[in-house]
Parts: structure tokens; sequence; C-alpha cells
């Protein structure tokens, strides 16, 4: 079998790969793909692809994600092989710190690799969204004139530099503005709706925003605001995902996450 970054072609087979209680994972497969900062690959032979994974770097870190193994090939080290070679690339792009988001048994590979558990996510859906209802006088539109804030507040409670996912999205933001200071930010379009806010009164508000048309959500478990918030409107738990990760921890705000981006990207 043969290791080799993934194409355009390969989308009709990697369908076969879906996990199920996933999201659709060819529209991931598709950005990555599409952008250069990224680096998905396959393990196949003639007859099919029985395993993927990618690299998502953001300057000098970079994240893991939807590393799958076809479920009758698993136990075979192809998880293994295909997360060396995602390893030595990020490595070679001098990334000092590299995440991912695991599952408990996905979490024994990584710690192999010498990854480290950082935090777990608490998952939530719900079976319709909210009713629409009177959002916050404070939630406004995204203007050109906000950019480099909110690049700059996504970089300070992310802690990392998202600059080239972020841009293309920003026309699609919503905003939680007070007393003229950005103090939340909702991106409809990124994943399953990023949201990140410096005060709860915005992140809360964000959420309303959000749950008149979104039933999934995640957070870090530190966000207790956030949670209770999911809990008190009947939102059903899922399971915990674990973030963990490899080289030097940088500074971020768990607690300022409103929604996560998604299970790569955190």
């Amino acid at each position: 079998m043969k290791l080799k970054k993934i194409s355009k072609n390969d989308l009709n087979t990697i369908k076969n790969l879906q996990p199920l209680g996933w999201s659709d994972i060819i529209p991931a497969f598709q950005f990555y793909i599409n952008n250069s900062f990224c680096f998905p690959v396959k393990i196949y032979d003639s007859k099919k692809v029985y395993a993927v994974g990618s690299a998502i770097i953001h300057d000098n870190t970079a994240w893991i994600a939807h590393v799958i193994v076809n479920p009758e090939e698993r136990r075979k080290g192809m998880g293994t092989r295909i997360v060396q070679h995602i390893l030595e690339h990020v490595k070679s792009q001098d990334c000092k710190t590299i995440s991912l988001l695991a599952t408990e048994e996905g979490s024994y590979l990584y710690k192999k690799f010498g990854f480290k558990k950082q935090i777990e996510y608490a998952l939530f859906k719900r079976e319709k969204p909210m009713s629409k209802k009177i959002f916050s006088e404070n939630i406004l539109p995204y203007k050109e004139s906000m950019n480099e804030h909110i690049l700059q507040l996504d970089k300070f409670i992310s802690g990392e530099k998202r600059t080239h996912i972020l841009e293309n999205l920003l026309h699609t933001s919503i905003i939680f503005q007070k007393e003229n200071e950005i103090q939340g930010i909702y991106f409809p379009d990124l994943n399953e709706g990023y949201i990140i806010a410096i005060h709860s009164e915005a992140g809360i508000a964000l959420m309303e925003y959000k749950h008149t048309h979104n039933v999934i959500g995640g957070v870090p478990i530190i966000n207790d605001t956030a949670i209770s918030f999911y809990e008190n409107i009947n939102f059903i738990a899922l399971r915990n995902p674990i973030r963990m990760i490899y080289g030097e921890p940088f500074e971020w705000q768990p607690e300022n996450i409103y929604s996560r981006i998604g299970g790569n990207l955190g």
C-alpha cells in the first residue's frame, strides 16, 4: 500500500470512509485540497483508499484533522502511518505546536507520538432550532473597518494566527458591539458556526442568534456560562472530545470560546 497526497479525483472514493455520527467529510477534504496551507494524505492501493488524514498549518502552529481508517483495516498500523507522515511534514514547516481533537479511544494513538491532553470540549445538539426572538440591539452586521479588530480578537482568544482561514469569511460575520467596542464575533459559515467573545453578555447573545438556525455547538468545558446556556434550553449533551497538543504550549483563552469551529480546528 502506498501513501500519497489526496487530489480531487479521490473525493468519490473517500466518501466510503464516512464515519457514523460525523458531519459530511467531503466538504472538509475539498477545503484541504483547495488550500496550500493544508496537507491531506491517503493510504491506498489499486483497489481503494484505506485511510486518510490532513494537516492544517497556521504560521508556526498546526492541526491534525480527519484521521480516518476503514473499520475493516484497523489495528494494522495505518493510523500510525498516516499520523507519522503528517507529523514529519508539519515539523518540516517549522511549526512549534501541533493540536488536534480526539475521541477517548483515538487519544491512545496520539499519546504514542507524545501528544498530551490539554482540555475537553462539551458537545451539544438540539432536535430543532430555537424559536426566533428579538435579538440584542448590540448585534450588528460586519463592516470592512472592523477587519483588523476581528482578526486581533481571534488571535488573542485562539492563540493562533488564522488570517488565511478567516479573511474570506469576514464579510458574513456577525458582530456584538457595545460602547463602540467589538466584544464578540460569530462566523456562521465557518464549519459549526464559530463564536468568540470577551464578555459573557456578548457570547450568550451570539449563541441565541446562532441557534435560531443552527442545532449543534461545542465549547471547552471551562466555559461554564455557555454550558449552562445549552443545559437550560434542552440541548442534548453528546460526547466530550479531548483537545491534545504536541510541542510548545501557547497561550489561548478557552473560556472565551462560545462555539467551536469543529473537530478539525478546535
